[in-house]
């Protein structure tokens, strides 16, 4: 028996982005902006164990026992490491009911084809994103950078987006890199200056 993957729509995601948020979010009152993923996590009974090592193509993998292993050197960087959670978080509200209720244990007996295995990390990712940087609150953020970050002082276009995308991801606690693809999404930037800031 082979679990046959169907992806999401990115307003799908982003709805049950909104729902997990609400339903089980929490913000930092000293970095009010950046969404506590562990806490979130520990409100649904799931624990966080580390390990020193993993399969090299696997950071983090949750299992039935509610335990979410994560590799110890994601702790090096911290905007990684809340991406890895927010990650297995997203696989937890989108995918694992799909595998576990289907009598998978995991993704790899799932044995997803490469083409089905690629979108259900893409959609992970993309709803990691969205619970790290919720969609309102992340224009807002993005607003009001573009608003302190002049078009005088802050250089050529690209490089003031690439100073508002570098605030916005200090505000999240993300990457800058997640900042942008996140304005991207939402269409806050173009694809050129996303490349550039990829590259």
């Amino acid at each position: 028996m082979r679990f046959e993957y169907r992806p999401f729509a990115s307003r799908s995601l982003e709805a049950t982005a909104v729902k997990a948020t609400s339903d089980f979010g929490r913000y930092s009152p000293n970095h009010p902006w950046a969404l506590d993923i562990e806490r979130m996590l520990d409100q649904q009974n799931y624990q966080i164990v580390f390990v020193k090592s993993l399969p090299d193509d696997i950071e983090a993998f949750c299992a039935k026992s509610k335990h979410i292993f994560v590799r110890e050197s994601a702790l090096d960087h911290e905007p990684r490491f809340r991406f890895t959670l927010a990650e297995e978080q997203a696989h937890i509200l989108i995918h694992y009911p799909q595998l576990f209720e289907n009598g998978f244990d995991s993704v790899r007996d799932a044995k997803l084809n490469a083409g089905e295995y690629r979108r259900f990390e893409s959609d992970a990712k993309y709803l990691a994103g969205a619970l790290l940087m919720d969609a309102l609150r992340f224009r807002q953020r993005f607003y009001h950078h573009s608003d302190l970050v002049h078009p005088r002082t802050g250089g050529s276009p690209e490089a003031r987006q690439r100073q508002i995308l570098r605030h916005c991801a200090d505000d999240f606690g993300v990457a800058k890199t997640c900042a942008a693809r996140r304005a991207h999404q939402l269409q806050l930037i173009k694809q050129e200056v996303l490349n550039a800031i990829l590259a």
